[in-house]
Protein backbone atom coordinates (compact mmCIF):
# COMPACT_ATOMS: atom_id res chain seq x y z
CA UNK A 1 0.00 0.00 0.00
CA UNK A 2 1.42 3.35 -0.99
CA UNK A 3 1.71 6.28 1.41
CA UNK A 4 -0.99 8.13 -0.51
CA UNK A 5 -3.39 5.17 -0.21
CA UNK A 6 -2.65 4.89 3.51
CA UNK A 7 -3.34 8.59 3.99
CA UNK A 8 -6.64 8.32 2.12
CA UNK A 9 -7.65 5.33 4.20
CA UNK A 10 -6.80 7.22 7.38
CA UNK A 11 -8.81 10.27 6.25
CA UNK A 12 -11.85 8.11 5.55
CA UNK A 13 -11.83 6.92 9.15
CA UNK A 14 -11.67 10.39 10.62
CA UNK A 15 -14.69 11.67 12.52
CA UNK A 16 -14.63 15.14 10.98
CA UNK A 17 -17.80 16.63 9.60
CA UNK A 18 -18.02 17.36 5.86
CA UNK A 19 -17.70 21.06 6.70
CA UNK A 20 -14.48 20.40 8.62
CA UNK A 21 -13.10 18.22 5.81
CA UNK A 22 -13.84 20.92 3.23
CA UNK A 23 -11.97 23.48 5.30
CA UNK A 24 -9.07 21.07 5.75
CA UNK A 25 -8.77 20.63 1.98
CA UNK A 26 -9.03 24.35 1.23
CA UNK A 27 -6.04 26.68 1.22
CA UNK A 28 -5.10 28.00 4.66
CA UNK A 29 -6.84 31.25 5.44
CA UNK A 30 -7.06 33.53 8.42
CA UNK A 31 -9.79 32.68 10.99
CA UNK A 32 -11.92 35.56 9.73
CA UNK A 33 -12.13 33.78 6.37
CA UNK A 34 -12.64 30.29 7.73
CA UNK A 35 -16.28 30.14 8.84
CA UNK A 36 -17.87 27.36 10.83
CA UNK A 37 -21.38 26.06 10.47
CA UNK A 38 -23.46 26.06 13.66
CA UNK A 39 -26.92 24.70 14.29
CA UNK A 40 -28.85 26.68 16.87
CA UNK A 41 -32.25 25.47 18.01
CA UNK A 42 -34.71 26.91 20.49
CA UNK A 43 -36.59 23.98 22.01
CA UNK A 44 -39.01 22.98 24.73
CA UNK A 45 -40.19 19.42 25.45
CA UNK A 46 -38.89 17.97 22.17
CA UNK A 47 -37.81 14.52 23.38
CA UNK A 48 -39.89 12.78 20.70
CA UNK A 49 -38.22 14.47 17.73
CA UNK A 50 -34.89 15.89 18.90
CA UNK A 51 -32.82 12.73 18.41
CA UNK A 52 -34.03 12.31 14.83
CA UNK A 53 -33.34 15.94 14.07
CA UNK A 54 -29.85 16.01 15.58
CA UNK A 55 -28.93 12.67 14.05
CA UNK A 56 -29.75 14.05 10.59
CA UNK A 57 -27.46 17.08 10.95
CA UNK A 58 -24.62 15.96 13.23
CA UNK A 59 -22.25 15.16 10.35
CA UNK A 60 -22.97 18.43 8.56
CA UNK A 61 -22.38 21.02 11.28
CA UNK A 62 -19.39 22.01 13.37
CA UNK A 63 -21.35 22.71 16.53
CA UNK A 64 -24.84 22.26 17.93
CA UNK A 65 -26.27 24.91 20.21
CA UNK A 66 -29.51 24.19 22.03
CA UNK A 67 -31.47 26.91 23.81
CA UNK A 68 -33.91 25.10 26.06
CA UNK A 69 -36.82 27.19 27.28
CA UNK A 70 -37.84 25.05 30.25
CA UNK A 71 -38.29 21.48 29.13
CA UNK A 72 -39.74 19.08 31.67
CA UNK A 73 -38.93 15.97 29.63
CA UNK A 74 -35.55 14.54 28.61
CA UNK A 75 -34.81 17.11 25.89
CA UNK A 76 -31.64 18.43 27.58
CA UNK A 77 -30.24 14.93 28.20
CA UNK A 78 -30.81 14.00 24.55
CA UNK A 79 -29.05 17.17 23.38
CA UNK A 80 -26.07 16.39 25.62
CA UNK A 81 -25.65 13.02 23.87
CA UNK A 82 -24.83 15.02 20.73
CA UNK A 83 -22.28 17.19 22.56
CA UNK A 84 -24.56 20.17 22.18
CA UNK A 85 -23.84 23.39 23.97
CA UNK A 86 -26.85 23.97 26.21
Amino acid sequence: MSTKEANLKSENRSSKSPAQKARQDSPKQSPAHNPTLSLCMIVKDEEKSLSTCLESVKDHVDEIIIVDTGSTDSTVEIAKKYNAKI
